[in-house]
């Protein structure tokens, strides 16, 4: 009896840690050996910049993504749907001038995610890549629970798992995808991440439903806020802050 009161306990123990897995992919990193590998292999990653790799074959749908003959690390456990040539591209840090992520140039492309559980929750950080045309992701087998449909902004899109098996997003439109991660948080670091060469030319304060505050956070009171910073490039940044309210 207790042999099997044992089993059973860690049967299910094992059930628990099995659904509430931890996965993190983070693309705002290229390592060296990605670098290389694609610039070893110009027959399927085409050099277009110091900054920038793109595909320059076609890549059939659910084919791990190679350079060299080595599949991407950064990219392992994840496939995509049909990728014509130039519509995957990977952007890679130099000296701190650009942020690393990979992007899906176009609509009706696909991030596919397999091995999920019921009720995990997957989160993706992604932008538009235009910063005047507000876009997203939709979801197959997911429920989106936080974030926006489509925007401009830096958007943590978070999604629950309708049922075990693979989670499919879709691109409205082009988009820049920087970290992704099931059942674990994404870093704060990595969402306030900018360019080492832009310049903050204003920010801006807003109240939780969006209602325009002040650009002067001194003259703020004390509550949670939304701050927008705009870059010199045109492009902007959300983040949420906190203003402790001092008495004299």
């Amino acid at each position: 009896m207790k042999k099997t009161l044992l089993l059973s306990t860690l049967l299910i123990f094992s059930a628990v840690l099995t659904t509430n897995a931890q996965k993190i992919w983070n693309f705002t990193q290229w390592s060296q050996a990605t670098i290389d590998n694609c610039a070893a292999d110009p027959t399927t990653w085409e050099n277009v910049s110091e900054t920038r790799f793109q595909n320059a074959i076609v890549i059939d749908a659910e084919t791990p993504l190679t350079a060299n003959g080595v599949e991407i690390e950064e990219l392992q456990g994840l496939t995509f749907g049909n990728l014509n040539a130039g519509k995957f591209r990977i952007d890679h840090p130099v000296d701190g001038v650009s942020i690393g992520r990979f992007i899906l140039n176009g609509s009706s492309l696909s991030i596919n995610v397999p091995d999920c559980k019921a009720g995990d929750v997957i989160r993706l950080l992604a932008i538009s890549a235009n910063s005047s045309d507000e876009r997203g992701f939709t979801a197959t087998n997911a429920t989106r629970t936080g974030g926006l449909e489509i925007t401009t902004e830096l958007n943590e899109n978070v999604f629950s798992v309708d049922a075990d098996g693979t989670v499919v997003f879709t691109t409205t439109g082009g988009m820049q995808v920087r970290y992704l991660t099931i059942n674990a948080e994404i870093p704060t670091s990595i969402k306030t991440i900018t360019p080492a060469n832009l310049e903050v030319v204003r920010n801006a304060f807003y109240n939780l439903n969006g209602q325009y505050v002040a650009d002067d956070f001194e003259s703020l009171p004390g509550g949670i806020f939304i701050k927008k910073t705009f870059f010199d490039n045109g492009t902007s940044q959300v983040t949420k802050i906190a203003k402790v309210q001092t008495h004299q």
